[in-house]
């Protein structure tokens, strides 16, 4: 007896006949694909430290750029326009962590550089203006821009 074939299934029958390489690619990638994405988002306990202690120190840079922030605009050495835009940015950096902290668990690498990049931007926005970093909880003021 003749078995009825279809078109589909004739060109199935080909690819797996003929290239059973790409099959088991194939199948190989799709296996992996879930262990990849699972390491990805656990990654290792160090990587998981890490990560913890650049997302607080971030944290703590974002409070001290706030606090800089509020400093100028005391000493209106920033308009108060221009003090509300800043803080506008600092907000939405902090509630940017906040939000992809909670979907992802955890702020990957890239994120931290660019929010790095956004308090970098304005850290050196005051640094013209006149002013004063702290070096953290002993408040001394910063060496001038230019001196090490």
């Amino acid at each position: 007896m003749q078995r009825a074939t279809s078109p589909v299934s004739s060109e199935m029958e080909m690819i797996l006949t003929k290239q059973p390489f790409a099959l088991v690619a194939a199948g190989a990638i799709g296996l992996m694909m879930p262990g990849v994405a699972f390491g990805q988002q656990g990654g290792t306990q160090i990587q998981r430290t890490e990560n913890m202690q650049a997302t607080t120190a971030l944290h703590t840079r974002i409070n001290e750029t706030q606090a800089r922030i509020e400093n100028a605009r005391i000493t209106h050495k920033i308009a108060r326009a221009r003090a509300t835009a800043l803080r506008r940015e600092i907000a939405q950096t902090r509630q940017s962590m906040t939000r992809l902290g909670k979907q992802q668990g955890f702020v990957s690498a890239a994120e931290l550089a660019s929010y790095n990049r956004t308090l970098g931007t304005i850290d050196t926005e005051l640094d013209r203006r006149g002013v004063a970093r702290s070096y953290g909880k002993d408040m001394l003021p910063a060496a001038p821009s230019g001196r090490h």
